[in-house]
């Protein structure tokens, strides 16, 4: 059972260290894309763009440490729970975006419920790295 949890931190640190660099290094294309969502206003989803891939890095980098797992994991939880309930709000309100900007477009996937699902299985494996931090 403890190889789940080592895999799943695996592909945790990978993924969110790998997307919140990404777009640090594309903040304004980020930015383009959040805004297409057209959910909050203008202001705060400026600031959520510029804000996001920090925390995203910060995520990854806390699933490095014993003692922030529990940490990090929350924290993914929380972005993941923010990032469905965009995408469910958009795919309700039939936006078409060619990428959800999770990679973007680097891994481009479309908005869709694909998305949602495989979110789903990170905040899955999110909880698991929350059940082995005790």
């Amino acid at each position: 059972m403890e190889i789940i949890a080592t895999v799943s931190r695996i592909i945790l640190e990978v993924i969110f260290i790998f997307a919140g660099v990404v777009k640090l290094f594309n903040l304004r294309e980020f930015k383009l894309i959040v805004l297409q969502y057209d959910i909050l206003p203008r202001r705060i989803a400026v600031i959520g763009a510029y804000l996001h891939p920090f925390f995203e890095i910060l995520a990854g980098i806390l699933l490095f440490f014993d003692k922030y797992l529990f940490y990090g994991s929350i924290l993914i939880i929380g972005m993941l729970i923010i990032a469905n309930a965009f995408a469910i709000l958009a795919i309700k309100n039939r936006k078409k975006l060619e990428d959800c900007g999770c990679f973007l477009g680097i891994i481009k996937r479309s908005l869709s419920w694909k998305v949602v699902i495989q979110n789903c299985i990170l905040m899955l494996l999110a909880i698991i790295m929350i059940y082995y931090s005790f």
